[in-house]
């Protein structure tokens, strides 16, 4: 979560804020006359594990459908041809409910010195809020 803090500073703050508003984002800060500007990063993780089970399901059944065509009966091949089609429709129902991956936001604010400030969040009318906030200080 961010938030401003008015013209207070903790001992630990000092060195980098002497009694100016800041911008805080959890413990990292920045001084509201020190934003130089920002950047705003959409991240899309996927996990590794959930892809590797999906690739190797669809790889299983992509290898056993042949075999039960090829030495199955009637029955083996339907059955083999519907595993294969489930899997193939999980997987995809799967992406398309985010449930391979996690998406955030992440919001990096460049200061006059060089610092670099990140805050990230999941929550885009949170990100909205903050982008509108420093678009307006930028503005000033």
């Amino acid at each position: 979560m961010w938030w401003l803090e008015a013209a207070e500073t903790d001992i630990a703050d000092v060195d980098v804020i002497r009694g100016e508003d800041v911008l805080r984002f959890g413990k990292q800060i920045a001084a509201l006359d020190d934003i130089a500007s920002f950047r705003v990063v959409e991240i899309v993780e996927r996990s590794k594990q959930r892809l590797a089970l999906v690739i190797g399901a669809i790889g299983l059944s992509a290898l056993l459908t042949p075999l039960a065509v090829l030495f199955g009966g009637p029955i083996e091949q339907l059955l083999a041809g519907f595993v294969f089609l489930f899997i193939v429709g999980m997987s995809a129902v799967s992406e398309l409910l985010g449930l391979t991956g996690r998406r955030y936001f992440q919001v990096t604010v460049f200061t006059h010195g060089a610092r670099k400030v990140r805050y990230n969040s999941t929550d885009s009318r949170d990100v909205g809020r903050l982008i509108d906030f420093l678009e307006d200080t930028l503005g000033r």
